[in-house]
């Protein structure tokens, strides 16, 4: 939905919110889950699949982010 039309700073900050919200919850999800997992074994498909949604999330959240500041760079160049 990014993509077709422009979005303000504050629904940037908004689905940054909600993105970090789904990823604290699955990583708290994870670490319930897998707390006394060997770490010399494998991982199993569901905490593979878990930390692929993790790192998926977190990329988007690094790209609004990044979104957000070129936004403000931008209205900072304006305003001069």
């Amino acid at each position: 939905n990014r993509n077709n039309n422009k979005m303000t700073i504050e629904q940037l900050k908004t689905e940054k919110d909600d993105l970090l919200k789904k990823a604290n919850t699955l990583s708290v999800k994870v670490k319930k889950m897998y707390a006394g997992i060997d770490i010399g074994a494998p991982m199993s498909k569901e905490e593979k699949e878990m930390k692929r949604q993790l790192s998926d999330l977190f990329s988007k959240i690094n790209t609004i982010v990044k979104e957000i500041n070129s936004i403000k760079k931008l209205t900072c160049k304006k305003s001069q």
